[in-house]
Parts: structure tokens; sequence; C-alpha cells
């Protein structure tokens, strides 16, 4: 088997259409639902390596989106990058919390430009307002909307931005959903979009202030606001999560006009993106959904580090400081993780998503509801009916003596015994051994179709609808091999049992 020649069609010609950069991690703000009310940090991103990434990708170019854990416009460069692009055909997005706003100079660009601007309020009042974002003065706040529809207004037909109020869910504000419609409505704003709190593990001021203990609350508020919303015309939507929480409080009328709205947000999306994969592409294995991310969207860190998208930044896939862009796009990580998106083994964090256009659906449940309908049978490596017949060393011990794992070198061959109506084979390995890197591979079974995966899993599962015989040849191949400290042999996959 040779991976780079069986996975060629991971390759991607076009660079993509939309990126995300984070322009800075400084903050003016200290939110008590972000890490900055917790810890002093913060600086801008480079300019240098923000005009690299720009130069290099600027050819196929449609959308340019800052973001990240700071407020980008303290950040210089991203008035400089508005005043230069505000009247050319790049869209601009920006996720702000308002504060800075009140500047006309910026804003008469903003309103004219081919712009989304996310404003995030997560009060309806001075005092819910405050409360959360306690380094805001609420009037701050207001005169930056002011701003922003008085030039609007102005602007006429000139105007080409779009705005979108961002909520996050707590306990205080989500009995002011009908006030935020209001607001919408008084400044223009026609998308309010309400999220799911997170970090409550974490930051001990938000700890009691998530609603999902408070599901009929949520529930009778989010539905009055819906109907105020439908007759100003503005869009308001949950975040998957949080559509979860209210599914058993169901309004019928409600529910069904939440659903008009979702497929319409959904669809505008879907038209934002340009379609690079193959139509006859299934799409994911569990739910048959496409995530278009790796394809046609980056994202890079204040750093240049290069990953996947906003909700997976912990799946590295490169450095702008040390490659060229082509490098990484078309790099081994990049094509393993697309080649792996539609597999049964997707990056873990892509099968947690809470993104709509995710491969669940926006469901972070999806996948580990669907193998938990399959009774599971445990086959230990030292099982006399297990043969590691190829590319395998002896038993490894654990610090007790007992048999922990055995090391696959760059490819083995295994003889299993196939459980009657057995739907998967599930290997149970150590997650990113040996070398703590995500290392690709690709496994057939009794000559049928070539599955990918790789190490970035407690369990890979590989399926069995095609197996007709008693016995189980498992063939993988992994496409890097690794040699520890203590010991010099080439080691690729660490295989800890069998389910």
């Amino acid at each position: 088997m040779n991976i780079d020649k069986k996975f060629s069609d991971c390759i991607v010609d076009k660079n993509p259409s939309h990126i995300l950069i984070e322009a800075t991690s400084k903050c003016n703000a200290r939110c008590i639902m972000c890490l900055h009310h917790y810890e002093n940090f913060g600086r801008n991103l480079d300019n240098g390596l923000f005009h690299k990434i720009i130069s290099e990708l600027s050819a196929d170019l449609k959308k340019v989106e800052f973001c990240g854990i700071g407020e980008p416009l303290v950040n210089p460069l991203v008035h400089d990058f508005i005043n230069q692009y505000y009247d050319k055909e790049i869209e601009i997005c920006i996720t702000t919390n308002g504060s800075l706003l009140n500047n006309d100079d910026l804003v008469k660009k903003i309103v004219r430009a081919k712009f989304l601007l996310y404003i995030s309020i997560d009060g309806a009042d001075k005092e819910t307002y405050e409360f959360y974002r306690d380094s805001i003065k609420w009037e701050t706040f207001i005169k930056g909307l002011e701003c922003v529809h008085r030039n609007a207004l102005e602007a006429g037909n000139e105007k080409r931005f779009l705005s979108v109020f961002l909520i996050v869910a707590m306990k205080k504000n989500i009995i002011q959903l009908e006030e935020f419609v209001k607001l919408a409505h008084q400044y223009g704003v026609k998308d309010i979009f309400i999220r799911e709190l997170i970090g409550t593990d974490i930051y001990h001021k938000i700890r009691h202030q998530a609603v999902k203990d408070i599901p009929e609350i949520l529930a009778k508020n989010y539905y009055k606001a819906l109907e105020l919303a439908e007759k100003l015309e503005i869009n308001i939507s949950l975040e998957y999560p949080l559509e979860e929480i209210i599914r058993n409080f169901p309004n019928h009328y409600h529910s069904k006009k939440e659903m008009k709205i979702r497929k319409k947000r959904i669809n505008q999306e879907k038209n934002n993106q340009i379609v690079l994969i193959k139509d006859n592409d299934s799409g994911a294995k569990i739910g048959g959904r496409k995530c278009q991310w790796p394809w046609n969207n980056s994202y890079f860190t204040l750093d240049g580090k290069v990953v996947p998208c906003c909700y997976n930044w912990q799946e590295i896939l490169g450095d702008i400081n040390n490659n060229i862009w082509r490098e990484i796009w078309n790099g081994s990580s990049y094509r393993n993780f697309r080649r792996a998106l539609y597999s049964w083994n997707p990056n873990e964090i892509c099968k947690r998503c809470s993104y709509e256009l995710g491969i669940n659906g926006g469901n972070p449940n999806l996948y580990n509801d669907y193998f938990s309908k399959f009774r599971q049978e445990n086959l230990m490596i030292y099982s006399e009916t297990v043969n590691f017949a190829e590319g395998f060393s002896t038993f490894q011990l654990d610090n007790n003596g007992q048999i922990s794992h055995v090391w696959m070198y760059k490819e083995g061959k295994i003889i299993l015994p196939m459980k009657k109506n057995a739907r998967f084979l599930g290997i149970n390995i150590f997650k990113l051994a040996p070398a703590s890197k995500t290392n690709p591979g690709i496994s057939i079974i009794n000559n049928g179709k070539l599955e990918p995966f790789d190490n970035n899993h407690d369990i890979i599962y590989f399926p069995l609808d095609h197996v007709n015989e008693d016995i189980l040849e498992v063939r993988l191949e992994m496409e890097n091999v690794y040699k520890l400290e203590t010991d010099n042999r080439p080691l690729a996959l660490a295989i800890r049992s069998f389910v």
C-alpha cells in the first residue's frame, strides 16, 4: 500500500477563498465569561506575518475574517486592512464587543464595504450588560451602535454591510430576549444568534450562569422573542446545543418558524462557500453531511500556526512562518485531515463540532450515540485467537509487569476471528503514540475497500459489512515511523486490544 498515491484526490488546486486570522489577543474588555477577566495577557499579530498570509493567499481570496480571543479593532492593522479593501469585492468580517465602533471615519467605510459585523451583546440593559462586561460602560456600547446605525442610514444605496447580534445565553440575559429583538430593530440589526456558554468548568464567576438546568425558562423566552422577531422581520436562532435544551418544550408554530429560519441561515452560509468537494462524494459516514472547511477555509493563529477552523484549533496543520502556503495546503497534515474527515474515523474534535455545517450537523453527540448502540466485546491482544502475522514487535509490559500493548512498525498484518453479525472492528490504541504527533494510516480488511484513519483516537473503527469469511485479515500501514530515545526501532502504532 502507498498512502500518497491512494489519496492523491485530497490535493486541492485552489487556495481557500475564506481565511480566519487572529489579529490580536489583546482586549479592552474583561468579560466574566472570557479568559481576559482572569489573566492579563495580549499582543498583536506581527505586521510582516499578516502581509505574508495575505500575499500568499490573495489569488483566490474572497473573505477575510478577524477573530480569536482578542478585540480585532485594537490592532491598527485591522483598520489599515479595512481602509485598503473596503471598496473591493473581498468580504471582511469581524467579531467585536462594539466599544470601539464610535469612530465615524472607520464606520463610514464599514457600512459601505462588503462587511459582516458581528457585535457581541450579552445584556439588553445597563445592569445586565455591565454585570457580564464590567469593564465596558453601557453608554459606550450604545454610542457605538448609534454610530453604526447613523452611518448606515447616511450611506443609503451605498450600504453593503450586514450586522449580527451575538448573545451568549446566560441566566441573567435569557429573560431579556425580547428586549434584544427590540434593540436590534432600533439599530437596524437584522440577525440575532444565541450561543451556548462554555467555560463554566474553568471560570468561577460563570459557574452558575449556564442555562441547561432551566430549559423551560429558556424555551419560554426564546419563543416569545421569536414571535416578536417575526413581526419585526428579524432572524433569531439558537446554536445547536441550545436547541437540544429546549427540545422537550416545543411550541409547534414557533418550531416550524424556527426551522425555516435555521434552514435559511444554513443555505445562506452554503451559498457563500465555493464547493470544492466532488459531487459524488457521499459526505460523512454517519449522517452523510459535508463540511467544506478543509477544502475552502483556513485559520491562522497569532503565532502563524495553521489550524482547520475556529472550532478545531488544537490540530496544527502547518506553520506559515516556516513554509510557503502551497506546501502547507497540500502537505501531509492537510491531506490526511481531508481524507479522514469522511471516513469512519474523522478528527475527534470534528466529531464533537457544534457548527451546523460540520460533519455532524451541529450535534456533538452524533458519533458517540451511533457507536454506543452496538454491543462491544473485548478481545485482548494476547488471546490465542489473535495472530500478529507481520510487522509487529513482541508484547510490551507496563510498570506492573502486565501486557500493555504491541508496537506495529510501518506496515502490519493481523489475523482475527470474525464474530457472527459483527458490524465493525474496533482497535484500541494508545492515542498519538509513539511521538505525540498525528500519524496518518490506511487499512484494508479481507481485500475490501481502503479505509483511512490516523492515530489521534482512542479507538479506530473499520466496517465489516463486506466480510463473508470466518477470519479477518487486517492490513495496516502508517505514513510515518518514529524512534524513541530508549528504543531504536522504527515504531508507528501502539495496539492495546480489539473490540
